[in-house]
């Protein structure tokens, strides 16, 4: 196997979306790639054919993202950033030159057209990070109006009726002590009265969206209170267009499991008889519809891989939707009614290489077994070097796709290391139950699960015991660091974006005054020393292995006190080697969607890291002459 190097990320083009024409002849779409000598990331509309023979039209490079077809197929509608700033563009077909309509200081989402293409929506932030408005665009003659709202709500995900209703999600802005909420609303042009909530019987509901005839709303949301939409067990619910008690559909079969189609919530059918949705089932995200009216459970219609963005033909006969998969990192792809699934022959995207993926199941030290995904297995000598990487949430997951904002995997499984996935307790995919059945437990209950599924790849010869490293980020980087609090069997150690103390997190973080009390509850009765017991921080001064740490200076979700802290302590304690790695002006995504160069270094900082301390000898293990306590700023 051919071996990568970090820089290689940037010369791979990802497919982020892709948006199916209403005659369902062509797929817009949106292709990405890093351009770190601008340290910028490209996006550009890319249009093809949806059947072999086909010509795509001729349309010049346009940067742009979120394409959006008219109703008559005649033009698309897209996005392009410059900064903060988002202007939205329009492109007559089949090649008409890009004409802005509008822009947003502070960003704006996809477009939203009415039934009679006479009108655009989009959720719109007027400031930088500030709250989002829907803003309506007349198209004749430009005209912008606001929906009106209040400056502690956020409005999203619009969506109009046959006769030119307005439903989208509102939210409030700094979700109360008792979890986010959100409900749904219907607003009329030149309703005194503004925007009218529609009674719906959830706690949360967003991501709504009209059924063909307008009597009815689908959506995604829960009953009681919950994460929000990061909760990893949204259900689909239909509601009445006056509002009334939401009617759950798809209940069973697939675990209740939905990811939305975000910012779009489930897409009708021609007919009406039937949704469609992304639905999550162990690890995959697949493609499923499932009939109104009929209690049956929901009807695969992909097959493998992870699927994103999903888009239907006006008939609902064809989708359209973008995919990674066990060797691929993305790609653009059509499900055909009565033929299934095909990729489109010139989709950008494709097999480039990369170490593939291979599912395995491992024993669970509660019981059962838990899914596990394994990379670079025979990619040199066994027994291999094992880089454990543990995802975040703690609700998250992984499967059969690629996650290129952790491309050091990838690299370090093309160097002959084996790289270790797992889904373990709390992971979303496998229903509501063993979402939930890490609250009160962190770490406690999913490091002996991690541990139980090194020692097999131990004993099976496949990994090498004194070779070990591990790794995470945000909840991910928690774990971590949890594992080196409670055991020294690994050699080197990468936390990212970590909470360390439970306490402070929820009073600094941006989700914290929620998030805390929903994660620590478990068990039969209140545990009010819970917080720091599940804390890395108590423990830190017993960490013996060296440890990197790599944060965003900008992180609200995971304040880049945490990792402050944790550095602190382990120097403090002098027992191990530690560095912090400040990114200026990145916040929690920046590793994946951040600017290209703090990216690339990111990723190399693990790679080379790992790799000193892990094969470097007993002398890196000790960390030399005694503990180092660096600190850097990455560009």
């Amino acid at each position: 196997m051919a071996e990568l190097a970090v820089d290689d990320l940037a010369g791979i083009d990802v497919v982020s979306e892709a948006c199916l024409s209403p005659d369902g002849r062509l797929v817009a779409c949106s292709v990405v790639r890093l351009d770190p000598e601008r340290d910028r990331e490209i996006a550009e509309l890319s249009f093809l054919p949806a059947d072999e023979g086909e010509t795509p039209p001729r349309v010049a490079p346009v940067s742009g993202r979120s394409p959006r077809w008219s109703p008559d197929g005649g033009a698309v509608a897209f996005v392009d950033s410059e900064g903060a700033e988002t202007r939205v563009y329009l492109v007559e077909m089949p090649a008409g030159r890009p004409r802005e309509l509008v822009s947003f200081a502070g960003g704006t989402g996809p477009a939203a057209w009415s039934r009679d293409g006479a009108r655009i929506a989009f959720s719109a932030a007027p400031v930088p990070g500030g709250a989002r408005r829907i803003a309506v665009v007349e198209l004749e003659t430009g005209a912008a109006r606001v929906v009106p709202g209040d400056d502690g709500d956020d409005d999203t995900a619009p969506t109009w009726s046959p006769d030119g209703a307005l439903a989208f999600a509102r939210a409030p802005l700094r979700p109360p002590a008792t979890g986010p909420r959100s409900e749904i609303l219907v607003w009329r042009s030149g309703d005194a009265t503004g925007p009218r909530p529609l009674p719906t019987g959830l706690a949360f509901a967003a991501c709504p969206s009209w059924s063909p005839d307008g009597d009815q709303l689908a959506c995604v949301g829960t009953l009681g209170p919950r994460l929000g939409l990061q909760d990893p067990c949204l259900q689909p619910w239909v509601v009445p267009r006056g509002g009334g008690s939401a009617r759950l559909v798809a209940a069973e079969g697939i675990a209740g499991v939905i990811v939305a189609a975000a910012p779009e919530g489930p897409i009708w059918s021609a007919d009406g008889k039937r949704i469609f949705f992304r639905a999550a089932s162990a690890g995959r995200i697949d493609a499923v519809e499932v009939e109104i009216e009929e209690a049956t459970a929901p009807r695969v219609l992909t097959d493998g891989g992870q699927l994103g963005s999903l888009s239907s033909s006006a008939d609902g006969t064809r989708l359209a939707f973008v995919a990674s998969g066990l060797d691929s990192p993305s790609g653009a792809f059509l499900y055909e009614e009565g033929s299934g699934t095909r990729r489109l022959g010139d989709a950008p995207g494709g097999d480039r290489g990369l170490p593939r993926l291979a599912p395995r199941r491992f024993p669970s030290p509660h019981g059962g077994e838990l899914d596990g995904w394994l990379q670079g297995v025979g990619s040199g000598p066994a027994p291999q070097p094992l880089l454990v990487a543990m995802h975040g949430g703690p609700h998250n997951f992984v499967g059969p796709g690629g996650q290129l904002g952790h491309f050091h995997r990838s690299v370090l499984a093309a160097r002959g290391w084996i790289v270790l996935t797992l889904n373990s307790s709390g992971s979303g995919s496998y229903g509501e139950g063993f979402a939930d059945s890490i609250r009160g437990r962190w770490g406690e209950g999913d490091l002996p699960e991690y541990l139980a599924a090194v020692d097999r790849l131990v004993e099976e010869g496949l990994a090498d015991p004194d070779r070990l490293a591990v790794a995470g980020y945000s909840y991910g980087g928690y774990l971590a660091a949890w594992t080196v609090c409670h055991t020294d069997r690994f050699r080197a150690a990468v936390v990212g974006a970590p909470i360390v103390d439970v306490e402070s997190f929820r009073l600094s973080s941006d989700i914290g005054a929620w998030y805390v009390p929903w994660e620590m509850a478990g068990g039969p009765v209140p545990d009010p020393d819970r917080p720091a017991r599940l804390s890395p921080l108590t423990y830190a001064a017993e960490i013996s292995t060296p440890t990197l740490i790599l944060h965003g200076d900008a992180d609200r979700r995971c304040p880049v006190g945490q990792g402050e802290a944790l550095r602190d302590r382990i120097a403090a304690a002098g027992r191990a080697r530690v560095e912090l790695v400040r990114y200026p002006g990145a916040d929690h995504l920046f590793y994946a969607r951040g600017r290209p160069r703090q990216r690339l270094d990111y990723n190399r900082r693990i790679v080379e890291w790992v790799e000193r301390m892990t094969l470097g000898g007993e002398e890196a293990k000790k960390g030399g002459d005694g503990a180092v306590a660096a600190e850097a700023a990455a560009r």
